[in-house]
This record gives structure tokens, sequence and C-alpha cells, in this order.
């Protein structure tokens, strides 16, 4: 007997959580614990030592400690490209930027585009003045410890022209050709460092809160950025010259655990191309690929918006919260909001356990106290449901602090603070 669109919808809820019935909070942060000690031993495109915890961060503050008039931050995440003019007197936001991204082949062109849209960022805001900028930037995929490209995911394509090549050669190149093409630009850059923006979220709390708390990305990707001890670092992924006395930022890029424990169903196969990376926390808890589970889920009900929508994780909250009632069938909504609501318990309940499991990682056991997240990205923060069912299922034991423009100052921080080193005496 041929099944209704509601009773398909109650088979493709029964799909989405199968095998996450027994599956407990303590069992899956094991797996993650298990998982990252050996990603941090073998893998080249996680677990990354990325940056020494420095301890005189907050000085970086002092307008002394740049030369340059400004400084500018370039936050190149997964759909979203940012741009911000940072004061350097008091290390606030003065202007900021933002522009979708159409393009997905990555190449040399790819960082052309990026390059000029920022740089008409900028002239907007200074015009033909002669100012000095010195650049601040994040980039939310795995670079190794020479700041080359390694592996690309969120639908993007890499291409061999930039595969294992230094993001700062890239982008110095991309800054020159642009602006001798504009004569139009009276201003300078100067390029200082690159960082993973989930380790420039973790700088920033450090800056504004002096903690070491561990720091969380969830956009349309998902990363997390805490510390550890010198000696817990294999001797390859050690910055060069580091000394024994201090403690390593590591870049988890999260995005790939849980191939071995985290059950995928028919609706989240989001892994069609055989050259991207395989991330499957990724796809079941972040912004760009649940709203994709949501979309093969209704397909597989015979359910589809009245209007053609695009599924993005705005939309899945409008379709939580209600909000986007009208773009269904009356008789059908309450199926897709059950579905979609199913997908975020689910996504909540994966990353909790990941939380745990990177307690349990860095100190041997789940968290018995209160641990706090600083995070950044647009999917957590405006998707209620999703930051109100967190908190739920961790029982008081996490709590989230979120950090509004944290990425673009990362990037100013991490660009500043490595740029009064060089200058110093």
């Amino acid at each position: 007997m041929r099944l209704s669109k509601l009773e398909r919808a109650t088979e493709a809820r029964k799909a989405l959580i199968a095998g996450y019935e027994g599956l407990g909070v303590a069992r899956v942060s094991r797996k993650v614990a298990e998982e990252l000690q050996l990603r941090l031993e073998t893998s080249t495109v996680s677990m990354l030592s990325s940056a020494v915890i420095p301890d005189d961060l907050c000085e970086t503050r002092s307008p002394t400690s740049v030369t340059e008039d400004f400084l500018l931050a370039v936050d190149i995440g997964g759909t979203t490209l940012k741009s911000a003019i940072i004061s350097t007197v008091d290390f606030q936001v003065a202007e900021q930027w933002a522009y979708n991204i159409p393009h997905r082949i990555v190449d040399i062109a790819f960082f052309n585009r990026i390059v000029q849209w920022v740089c008409e960022c900028v002239f907007s805001y200074v015009g033909r003045r002669r100012c000095r900028f010195l650049v601040g930037t994040t980039f939310s995929f795995p670079l190794n410890t020479k700041n080359e490209i390694t592996t690309m995911g969120k639908g993007f394509q890499m291409t061999e022209e930039v595969r294992n090549v230094s993001l700062q050669e890239i982008l110095e190149q991309s800054f020159a050709h642009v602006m001798a093409r504009n004569t139009k630009y009276h201003f300078e850059v100067s390029l200082g460092g690159i960082v993973n923006d989930t380790i420039a979220v973790f700088w920033t709390n450090k800056m504004l809160h002096g903690g070491d708390d561990t720091a969380m990305i969830l956009g349309t990707g998902i990363n997390f950025c805490f510390a550890l001890p010198f000696s817990a670092v294999p001797r390859a992924k050690l910055p060069a010259a580091c000394p024994e006395d201090v403690q390593l930022l590591i870049n988890s890029e999260a995005g790939f655990l849980g191939g071995n424990f985290l059950p995928l169903s028919q609706f989240d196969q989001h892994h069609d191309d055989q050259a991207a990376p395989f991330m499957p926390l990724e796809y079941l808890t972040a912004g760009k690929w649940i709203p994709l589970s949501l979309r093969n889920a209704l397909a597989y009900c015979g359910i589809s918006p009245i209007r053609d929508t695009e599924f993005t994780g705005e939309f899945l909250a409008a379709i939580i919260d209600g909000h986007a009632r009208d773009l269904f069938r009356a008789e059908e909504f309450p199926a897709v909001q059950e579905l979609a609501r199913t997908l975020v318990d689910r996504a909540a309940f994966c990353l909790h356990a990941t939380i745990c499991g990177i307690h349990r990682f860095r100190y041997g056991d789940d968290p018995g106290s209160v641990v706090t997240i600083s995070f950044a990205g647009s999917f957590l923060r405006f998707c209620t449901y999703y930051y109100e069912k967190l908190k739920e299922v961790s029982a008081g034991k996490i709590k989230y602090t979120f950090l509004p423009d944290s990425n673009l100052l990362g990037a100013s921080l991490f660009a500043a603070y490595h740029a009064a080193r060089r200058e110093a005496p």
C-alpha cells in the first residue's frame, strides 16, 4: 500500500533518529576523545597546532602596538566574506561589510575577486586618502604549518592551482595585482598573519575575558579550538622554535569526526563529490547541511514549498519558529516543522557529546563542573531553538558565550600581535 505524505514524514523521522535511541552521551564522548587522539597523532588536515598562546596578548590593544593607521580584517568563511576596518585606538569595529560568495571554484581568480571586493570596501571608507592598513585574515578551512591550503569543504572545489600553496603568498599576489590595476587606490596594505577563524574567536575571548576556554564556530560549518600543553603535541606538529613551557592552540577541524560512531541517515548523504572531504559531524550539526538534510527528507515525503526557496540555516530556523508557515500547505506544515526539530534535536545531542568528548580528551573525563564555550557563527546565533536545545541537553554543565565580530577582531588582533613582536627590539 502506498504511504501518504504524512505517513512518509513519520518514516523519515524514524530514519533520522535510527541508531541514536541507545547512543548515550558518555559513549559518544569516549569515541570523540579516542578519535581526537588518533587525529592528533596521524592526521595532516585536523588537530593542527596553529599558534602559541601568548601571555602578553592584552598589551596588543595598546595603540602603540600598531604603526599603521588602521587594522583591516578579512574573514573568508563558508558562504559569506566579511571585511572590517578596526580602530587602532580602541580596537573596535569602525566599519564592516559582508558579501555572499557566489563562486565555488577556488583558484587564483577566486582570491583576486575577494581582494577586489575588499579594496572597494576600503575605498568607500577612505576615498583617495593615503592611509596604511595592517591586514589580518581568517580562513575557515585547514591550513598546515606553512599556511598552505590542504583541503576545502562546504561545497567548494579546490583547484590544483592553489593546492598546497601558501595562502599568504596568494593574498600578497592578489593585493599586488588588484592595486596595480586600480590607480584610484592611494592606500597601502601590509599583510599580517593568517589564522583559522576558530582560533580568531579564541584570541578574542582571551583578550576580552582573559580565559583559555574552548572556542567554537557554528555557522555553515563546525569547528573547535582549544589549548594543549607542549608535551601533548607530537613533534611533527610543533611550530618551529617552540619553547617547551607553552600552551599550544589546536585547530581541531572537528567536522571530520564521527565517521565510525555517528549514524548518518539516507537523508544525510552529502558526500557526493569524491574530491571533497568526508565530514560526518559537520553534516549532522552545521548550518549548510542540516537544511539540505531537511530538503532531502521532504523530497522523500513528496512535500515541497509552494514557492522556490533556498534551504538555508535561516530558512530552517524560520520553519521551526513558525515564520515559514505560509510557504507550505497548511496540512503539511506540522510534519515539516517536526522534521526540522528532529534534525536540530539530533544535532544538539551530537554537538553536546562532542564538547564532552573534547573535555574528556583534554582532562580525562566528561565535564564535572560548568564549562564555558565561546562561540561565533550565524547558525547558532539566529536559530534560537538550536541554542535552547543545546542548553537543555547540557543540563547546565555547558555555558555558551556569544562573541560578536570575534572572527574580525581576532584576525586583527593576531596581525597586530605578530607585527608588534617583529618590531620589538
